[in-house]
């Protein structure tokens, strides 16, 4: 597989993703599939970390697969090689879910195809007024439904929504994604980065472990009956208040009455 063109950095409890491939507007490797894939899973044993966040370099988040590379190097050797490629981003996928802390895109430019699909996998969404979101899986002759996009549409915009754009493959600006709820907040370009490190500062400021049952949570919700939501809420709130973030607040609240 070819070489991984992101860069990886960390500082403070926080971990930083940059697509580095601006002369490709950031688009992917089968090296990049796998790296990325492979942060997202040692991440999610490491409770120093707490944010990652996902972002492109030189105005452009991600055009998507490189098809040159994968066109050179997959698609000529048939069905199982298709299959053993396709699997390692739903793996990365994957992985961004179930590790356990938030997950930032900030949206700069263009995101289209798997650049989309990326974004979507993000617990929380920062766009540029010239962001778009483009799913252009069917323009190309594949199904909409390619890295988690059905499933992750059809909960963020419904059914309908998600139809339109996965079947038409129309570009999403910035305006409607945040319409939609795509986009957590739109900020011009130049304030991308503070926009980012203002959210990071928020999550940051409230404990880790509430954070990541609350992901998890939010993951299972949307595949069962509200009889086990309501068991798992039950049963993950009960095991947070035995923890050390809620016991340490409630023995201060405790002693701040006592003063009153």
């Amino acid at each position: 597989m070819s070489q991984r063109t992101f860069e990886y950095k960390e500082a403070d409890g926080i971990a930083t993703v940059t697509l580095n491939r601006p002369q490709r507007r950031n688009a992917l490797t089968p090296g990049d599939y796998e790296g990325l894939r492979d942060v997202a899973a040692q991440l999610r044993y490491r409770e120093e970390i707490r944010v990652l966040v996902i972002r492109g370099a030189g105005g452009a988040f991600c055009a998507g697969g490189d098809l040159d590379e994968t066109a050179a190097k997959v698609l000529k050797k048939g069905a199982r090689a298709n299959f053993e490629f396709m699997r390692v981003p739903a793996e990365l996928v994957r992985n961004l879910r179930e590790m356990p802390q938030p997950v930032i895109a900030a949206v700069d430019g263009i995101a289209a195809g798997a650049g989309a699909a990326l974004a979507l996998a993000a617990d929380l969404r920062i766009f540029t007024s010239r962001a778009t979101l483009d799913f252009v899986f069917t323009k190309i002759g594949l199904s909409g439904g390619d890295m988690g996009a059905a499933w992750f549409l059809q909960r963020l915009i419904g059914l309908s929504a998600a139809t339109e754009l996965l079947m038409l493959g129309s570009a999403l600006d910035s305006a409607r994604a945040h319409a939609l709820g795509l986009a957590h907040c739109v900020v011009e370009p130049e304030d991308i980065d503070s926009a980012t490190n203002e959210m990071v500062a928020s999550l940051l400021q409230r404990p880790g472990w509430g954070l990541s049952a609350t992901k998890q949570v939010l993951n299972r919700a949307t595949s069962i009956d509200y009889s086990t939501a309501l068991d798992l809420e039950t049963w993950s709130q009960a095991m947070l208040m035995t923890a050390p973030d809620f016991s340490e607040f409630a023995e201060r609240w405790t002693q701040r009455k006592r003063k009153e």
